[in-house]
């Protein structure tokens, strides 16, 4: 009788943790319906597939159906970052961000979750008219192929570096390498 006490007394304590975690989190928005709140989205999981109209964060991450999605195997300049083209600087995050709202002009995108990155956001597979966004905005080269997460671009990049096209007509640095040095 004592050891049933102490099982339910630890299942209890279990429960507890769990509802203060959650509580603590925030987690119950995500889920339960509020009056003075609209009602979000469920939280997208690892297969998740998000569909709609994309708003254009940067040229690596759109928002769609109310979720933040990293396009997966790309990585697109940072919005302040800057490259050199013809002996002169240009904001080339602006210009890749641009490329990805021309790209997308308010078409429907459906993107097929991955996974999750550090920061939340849904890592996806995004196609529009049946093209995949990652992989034009790398084929255009206003993003690189992420070969530390995915070789699935390389060829794109490898035609767009002989192209010398988007970043690749200049020089700049690598969005990974660019956002490191930023962050010292």
């Amino acid at each position: 009788m004592r050891r049933h006490r102490r099982v339910i007394t630890l299942v209890l304590a279990l429960i507890s943790i769990a509802i203060g975690v959650l509580i603590e989190l925030g987690a119950h928005r995500d889920w339960m319906p509020s009056t003075s709140a609209p009602r979000r989205a469920p939280p997208a999981g690892p297969a998740a597939v998000l569909q709609g109209r994309a708003r254009v964060i940067d040229g690596d991450t759109i928002e769609v159906a109310g979720r933040r999605v990293r396009l997966h195997g790309i990585d697109a300049p940072e919005r302040d970052q800057a490259c050199e083209r013809g002996g002169r600087s240009y904001a080339c995050g602006e210009e890749a961000t641009r490329a990805l709202a021309q790209l997308l002009a308010g078409r429907e995108v459906r993107c097929a979750g991955r996974g999750q990155d550090r920061y939340g956001r849904v890592l996806a597979v995004c196609r529009a008219g049946g093209a995949d966004i990652g992989e034009a905005m790398v084929r255009a080269g206003w993003a690189v192929a992420f070969r530390r997460y995915a070789e699935d671009y390389a060829s794109a990049e490898a035609a767009a570096r002989r192209e010398r096209l988007g970043l690749w007509a200049g020089r700049f640095d690598a969005p990974e390498d660019w956002r490191r040095r930023a962050a010292r």
